[in-house]
């Protein structure tokens, strides 16, 4: 009897140690499959799964609803073409329209701050980075005296928020500006004597040594560079960007087909000056949370002649207006050809976005949007007021 027992005793136990084996060995395989590196198919979906939410994600942190994209303008100023006044009215919208104006410098080499056309790759880079990601100046007008820069070159992950405004003028009424100005200043600092104030040839005795067969005197040397084809070559390598090329003698006609790339690619509104207040009123229709009732500030001040700044003191006389002989002479250079040619092309394109945007036909403005209409929606056949862009 007691044998009996012993031995059922024994199968339980066999039994018990059976079912404990069995149990280890499936809890072990099962471990063993969930720590085993995926292959074939099923790793390929886990990969592509991945892939899938890191770009969904990184799409996301680029577009972002329009309360959280910043909002920028860049505006890079071209010396004698009107560019101060156009600053002082964007100062004057600032607290209208909600948004920052700000004025800005490069450094030299030195380590001192001026108008240098050309910057540091990394400077360019590091500004470009700061106006897109700034979360204190989402909206703001960023202007100075410097070339283009390419958003699309130096990797900024938010360049749709940057676009180009500028404004230019003839290039024989600017250099006459020009040489006058650094000679008898302007309206805005009156009194302040200037760095070429000593001399009072006019603009047309100086081209006559500059590109005429007039023998260049030693004591004008050091003023014929303000008549010279270095200073008619300012608007073209404005546009044309950052390159050292861009004002390269050598390289006239490649700085002019640069600078017309960069006008059709990124600048969204250029005028010119001989039309400035269309300019301004092109400017509101296009960009009115910038520019909203811009014109009726203007009027309300006084008119531009009344915001006008750093308008030029033209000495009195016809024999200081630019004659027909320097005129020709001019025309002859390479820069004035390129010059004049870029202020052709500007003028039309922007007489032909005006026409399109104001007809005194209609009322000036035109009242014509795009329509949206046949619209039809998870529900089907859409009737209501349809706005996208609300």
């Amino acid at each position: 009897m007691r044998l009996l027992i012993q031995q059922s005793s024994v199968r339980h136990v066999f039994v018990v140690l059976v079912i404990l084996t069995l149990a280890v060995i499936t809890l072990g395989t099962g471990f063993l499959r969930s720590i085993r590196p995926k292959t074939g198919t099923q790793s390929q979906t886990i990969l592509q799964n991945d892939l899938q939410t890191k770009l969904q994600t990184n799409f996301q942190s680029k577009i972002l609803p329009n309360s959280q994209q910043n909002s920028i303008i860049l505006y890079n100023r071209i010396p004698k073409t009107g560019s101060t006044t156009l600053a002082n009215i964007f100062n004057g919208l600032t607290t209208k329209n909600k948004f920052w104006a700000v004025n800005i410098n490069s450094s030299y080499p030195s380590g001192s701050f001026g108008n240098a056309a050309v910057w540091p790759a990394g400077e360019q880079r590091d500004f470009l980075i700061n106006i897109t990601t700034s979360k204190t100046y989402k909206k703001a007008i960023y202007h100075g005296h410097f070339g283009f820069i390419s958003p699309e070159r130096w990797q900024v992950p938010n360049a749709n928020q940057i676009t180009y405004i500028n404004l230019i003028r003839n290039p024989l009424d600017r250099l006459s500006s020009y040489y006058y100005f650094v000679r008898n200043g302007d309206n805005f600092r009156k009194g302040l004597k200037r760095g070429h104030a000593a001399d009072k040839r006019s603009i047309n005795e100086c081209v006559a040594e500059t590109l005429g067969d007039t023998l260049e005197k030693k004591s004008n040397r050091k003023f014929n560079e303000d008549c010279s084809v270095k200073t008619i070559w300012k608007q073209v390598p404005m546009f044309c960007g950052q390159f050292t090329r861009c004002n390269d003698p050598a390289s006239r006609e490649w700085a002019y087909n640069q600078a017309v790339q960069n006008l059709y690619k990124r600048y969204s509104v250029v005028g010119y000056t001989e039309k400035y207040f269309q300019f301004i009123e092109l400017l509101e229709d296009t960009f009115p949370s910038f520019f909203e009732n811009s014109v009726k500030f203007i009027e309300d001040s006084g008119g531009l002649e009344e915001l006008s700044l750093r308008k030029t003191n033209y000495p009195e006389g016809s024999e200081f207006e630019p004659s027909e002989l320097s005129i020709s002479l001019l025309e002859k250079t390479e820069e004035f050809m390129y010059e004049k040619r870029f202020y052709d092309l500007v003028k039309s394109e922007f007489d032909e976005a005006y026409s399109k945007s104001f007809d005194d036909k209609y009322g000036k403005v035109r009242s014509s949007r795009v329509n949206y209409n046949k619209i039809y929606g998870p529900d089907g056949r859409f009737k209501d007021k349809f706005r996208p862009y609300e």
